[in-house]
């Protein structure tokens, strides 16, 4: 799969908000101090517009980034922002008109949460006006790895799951360090993000295997039905965006529910491919520190790295398709969360 990188301010200021939001302090106080203010408020109307599922929906607004026009720096909100603020309204109501929201409150919740979206990129360009010249430097060391390991390891991952991915482009925006590694997924949204570290903050996992895994993501999820019409539906590059959620044969909490099946599958598969080109191993305690790193939040950690890991190694000796082994993995999850 071909990488289209993107040092992404918006990206970086809305992932920082995010950060804020978990409690989580920024490592620059002038920028903690810019955001905190907007953060909270913007976190309230995500949490009023999508009940339940706030913390999949900072993720889709962080990696919508990538399909929005920057604010230039010095640009009143009138000259730099009508345009972007018209695609973050589209973005927003295509999500809310896919869910249970009254016509009323998502006229609300559409308007609040562009016109944040706006202050928060401002205030991020008032204490870092170079944040994208910092960002695309930030940028070359996660690029060079990924040209040495990359083709590698998508290789050896097409080749144990048995499939082609369904697209053969992956947005990546690159966003500012906060918390010394992290970076999610939006199928949905057709890009990921990773914060642009210098270093492997792990040695036993470095941040090209976070790369591949977010990567994998984004190109196995389409892959994931056997109806052929979802596949080509949701194939991402093809049919452009934002999309129309109501036109899908296949509803919104479940779109989300299997990206988040995939992220926890494509843990073992990334593992295994890393493991071939001597990266990493592929074992219960590197699953387990996967997940503590890729995925964190995550209960009982020690048992899903078992599950994880036996549901890996049945896909290897039946050898099904794509879409069935990742069925079969949603049921053994959904059998095993605690009840409440």
């Amino acid at each position: 799969m071909r990488i289209e990188w993107q040092p992404n301010v918006l990206a970086s200021a809305l992932n920082a908000a995010r950060q804020i939001t978990q409690g989580k302090p920024l490592a620059s106080a002038p920028w903690n101090l810019a955001l905190k203010p907007l953060a909270e408020p913007l976190h309230r109307h995500v949490v009023l517009a999508f009940p339940g599922v706030d913390s999949v929906a900072w993720c889709e607004l962080v990696n919508a980034a990538a399909h929005l026009k920057s604010i230039k720096v010095g640009a009143a909100p009138a000259n730099g922002g009508n345009d972007r603020d018209t695609n973050v309204r589209q973005i927003v109501q295509g999500w809310l008109s896919a869910s249970d929201q009254s016509a009323n409150n998502q006229a609300t919740e559409v308007n609040a949460i562009s016109r944040l979206v706006s202050d928060i990129e401002l205030a991020t360009l008032d204490v870092m006006p170079q944040a994208n010249q910092q960002l695309a430097l930030r940028l070359g060391p996660l690029q060079q790895q990924w040209d040495g390991y990359g083709a590698a390891l998508m290789a050896h991952m097409r080749r144990l799951i048995g499939c082609k991915p369904a697209i053969d482009r992956a947005i990546v925006l690159a966003v500012q360090p906060i918390v010394g590694g992290d970076g999610l997924a939006s199928p949905l949204v057709g890009s990921a993000f990773i914060e642009a570290v210098l270093t492997n903050p792990l040695p036993d996992l470095p941040e090209v295997l976070r790369l591949a895994w977010l990567v994998g993501q984004l190109g196995y999820f389409a892959n994931a039905w056997d109806d052929r019409s979802i596949t080509e539906a949701i194939a991402i590059s093809d049919v452009g965006f934002p999309i129309d959620f109501t036109e899908l044969p296949v509803r919104l909490t479940e779109l989300r529910r299997q990206a988040d099946v995939l992220a926890l599958a494509m843990i073992p598969a990334t593992l295994a491919a890393a493991e071939v080109v001597e990266l990493a191993k592929c074992n219960e305690a590197t699953v387990q520190l996967a997940l503590d790193q890729f995925a964190p939040r995550r209960p009982d950690v020690e048992s899903l790295s078992r599950t994880l890991l036996h549901w890996w190694e049945t896909l290897l000796q039946t050898k099904p398709s794509w879409a069935v082994a990742l069925a079969a993995l949603d049921r053994t999850l959904t059998s095993i969360q605690p009840t409440t």
